[in-house]
Formats: structure tokens, sequence, C-alpha cells
């Protein structure tokens, strides 16, 4: 099977993983010279958070979240809207950020 190549490390349907250190499609470098997601907030993928609370407008969802003293990174906001218009009671679901 072929199929492009986009990083310099690709892994296989199989889970097998195949280094070129020679090429990459990231926009950014590490500070270390190396490939990574530099830039760009690291999170635990494993644990979803799903909080509610209260707001008069939705806040930008690109913004890093402070919920009791972590930083927390949005995945997406739900917000309900009627005849009367929004809901104050927001959803939003986020991911811890690693430091």
């Amino acid at each position: 099977m072929s199929f492009p190549v986009r990083d310099s490390v690709e892994i296989d349907l199989d889970w097998t993983v195949y280094q070129n250190n020679d090429f990459t499609l990231r926009i950014a470098q590490g500070q270390d010279g190396v490939n990574s997601m530099y830039g760009i907030p690291q999170i635990d993928p494993t644990r979803k958070y799903t909080i509610k609370f209260l707001a008069d407008s939705i806040p930008n969802p690109r913004a890093v979240f402070y919920i009791h003293g972590r930083k927390y990174v949005c995945e997406k906001l739900t917000a309900t809207f009627t005849e009367n218009g929004m809901s104050q009671l927001i959803k939003g679901e986020f991911y811890t950020m690693i430091d």
C-alpha cells in the first residue's frame, strides 16, 4: 500500500513505526531542533472533563481556561438558544494541560 509522507514519523495501521528524519510538513520545529508540537498545548487525552458554568456571553473556545487553579484546553462549548435568547448555562468539554 502506498501513501504520502507527511511527517518524520509515520505509524502504520498495525502500529509499526517508520522514521524519516529528513522530511516533515509540520509548521514549527521544537526548541531543540527536533520536530515536535512546540507552541501547541500538550494535553492528557485520556481524561476529558465536562464542566458546566454560567456566562452572559460565549467565551473564546481557543483561550486557556483556568478552572480551580488548573489550566484546561477547550474541545467545544455548547449553549442553548431559544426565542428568548441564549441561556446562561454553557457546557464545555475540556482537557487538562500538561506543564
